[in-house]
């Protein structure tokens, strides 16, 4: 061995490129500490040319600084796809938060920090380092990407959704008000099917959030999905709200001086129509008090009241007939609100539409030709007759 240590480094240098192995290479290195200082850049160039640069990935995930540094000094000049790599590196660590490493492969020939990154192959979805920074709720790394030059913070991911939206709806609510802090975030942006980042935190993200997106004047409470989905074309944030049964998010919302309480998407449907079929007692409550016309008609012709007949809601059919809903309202199909309660065997509701005085108990259904009482017979639900 201090034969070995007697060598001169262009020797140790010759030696080490006698060796196919990067294994045997580290093994070389791992002699002594001279020999790691000699031939420890040599398995680091071995590993960026030949190892697909996997020190540095290692490093990325683990968040070893030195020796990240290491393999990016090492990749000088490496071809390939070198670039494919770097980018799956700083995901690699943004995702986990380590910065510094993030910071030193932003510094590299050829990044974009506005490049949207595929984590996992094939998965189809491409998202910006930022937008994965505001998801994950690392602010350090938020405050480096917004501060790199000529980032875009509007750009998250393929779909259109902002990096705010990210914060939102994945409850980073420090990452949120940091974003809305800064300058040049669209606090309104509409990604590709129409959706605002309100719109996204409120199906999915804090009511704190919520109530910081409610602080800022421009941002459009009352902004209709502009999907291509008809099923959702048109829903607005109090929709959203309504139709998860949020009661806390709809009191937010409906606290805002120009929120439409009464607006109906494409197809129809209301908030009111949306809080009656799911059931949300405090929410109907809550959408009356506020002005909320009881007795609306989606493309189908039913009402709210017919709803809550459908879903077998005693106290929400109270509300909506007490502030003046229509109980015989008959739907496109020639359904009635008796019809399907008694059809589905909901007998306090059959019984709650018969003392209204109001029901006529012979209209017949446009196909079938039956009634409610042919219903109730034909599924043995006597107590409704």
């Amino acid at each position: 061995m201090p034969l070995l240590l007697d060598l001169p480094n262009e020797i140790l240098y010759h030696i080490a490129g006698c060796l196919a192995l990067e294994s045997d290479l580290s093994r070389l290195a791992r002699t002594n500490r001279h020999l790691y200082t000699t031939i420890n850049p040599v398995v680091y160039r071995f590993n960026a040319l030949y190892g697909q640069m996997s020190a540095l990935l290692w490093a990325a995930e683990r968040g070893m600084v030195p020796t990240a540094q290491y393999a990016l000094e090492a990749s000088v000049r490496v071809s390939g796809d070198k670039l494919g790599i770097l980018y799956d590196a700083l995901s690699q660590a943004v995702q986990e938060g380590h910065t510094r490493i993030a910071e030193n492969i932003l510094l590299q020939d050829g990044i974009d920090p506005n490049f949207q990154h595929q984590q996992r192959k094939g998965d189809g979805s491409r998202i910006t380092f930022l937008a994965r920074a505001a998801k994950t709720g690392h602010m350090d790394l938020v405050a480096l990407f917004l501060s790199t030059k000529d980032i875009n913070p509007n750009l998250g991911d393929d779909k259109g959704r902002p990096p705010i939206t990210y914060a939102g709806f994945s409850r980073q609510d420090t990452v949120v008000k940091q974003l809305l802090a800064t300058p040049g975030v669209d606090p309104d942006w509409r990604d590709d099917h129409g959706r605002t980042p309100l719109s996204w935190t409120v199906s999915f993200g804090s009511d704190d959030a919520v109530s910081q997106f409610l602080s800022r004047s421009d941002v459009d409470v009352n902004a209709p999905m502009a999907t291509d989905y008809w099923w959702k074309k048109g829903w607005t944030t109090l929709m959203f709200a309504s139709c998860r049964g949020f009661t806390e998010k709809v009191q937010l919302l409906l606290n805002q001086p120009n929120i439409n309480v009464n607006h109906q998407c494409e197809r129809g449907k209301s908030a009111l129509h949306l809080a009656a079929k799911t059931g949300s007692e405090a929410i109907v409550q809550l959408l009356l008090a506020h002005g909320a016309y009881p007795d609306p008609k989606e493309c189908y012709g039913r009402t709210p009241l017919y709803e809550s007949a459908r879903s077998g809601c005693l106290p929400i059919m109270n509300m909506l007939y007490t502030a003046g809903a229509d109980p015989n309202t008959i739907t496109e199909d020639g359904d009635t609100a008796v019809t399907v309660a008694s059809r589905r065997g909901h007998t306090e509701i059959v019984r709650f539409l018969l003392k209204t005085g109001k029901i006529n108990l012979t209209h017949q259904g446009n196909d079938d030709q039956r009634n409610a009482l042919s219903w109730a017979a034909a599924h043995g639900y006597r107590g409704s007759q």
